[in-house]
């Protein structure tokens, strides 16, 4: 992580972010006041490490979730926001479980070993499970 020290800038955010309340924003300009950090075009990524950072610890430790509010900051989201939230995080993976299982079922048979076509197998036969399961599932409700 490039030698910066950023444990003092995430445990300030933290403490920040635990003062306020479901629903609330927190703008960039905030977030870089307390963190002493800007955040990019520069190269530097290290704003961007102590929020996610500070995402992680906030919902492991306090169960407190924040999302990006694009061209302004962060919000603490509300309880009903995190269904949605998880509705839309699910989406994301069934999409890419879908581009893997696409990837294995171009792989030509007559170019792989037999480990290697077993472990093929294997994988499509997880992510065919898992496709049918979301599309079984309350995703496809009107939410």
């Amino acid at each position: 992580m490039s030698g910066v020290v950023i444990d003092d800038e995430v445990k300030n955010l933290v403490d920040y972010i635990r003062t306020l309340h479901e629903g609330d924003h927190v703008d960039h300009s905030t977030v870089e006041t307390i963190i002493k950090y800007k955040r990019p075009p520069t190269r530097d990524m290290t704003y961007y490490r102590i929020v996610s950072r500070t995402k992680v610890i906030l919902f492991r430790k306090y169960n407190i979730v924040i999302i990006n509010v694009p061209g302004f900051g962060y919000k603490i989201i509300t309880n009903p926001e995190r269904i949605i939230e998880a509705r839309q995080e699910g989406k994301k993976g069934i999409k890419y479980i879908r581009f893997g299982k696409r990837l294995l079922d171009s792989v030509d048979s007559t170019k792989i070993n037999a480990k290697q076509e077993e472990v093929r197998s294997f994988i499509t036969s997880i992510y065919n499970k898992a496709i049918k399961l979301f599309t079984e599932s309350t995703f496809k409700s009107k939410y």
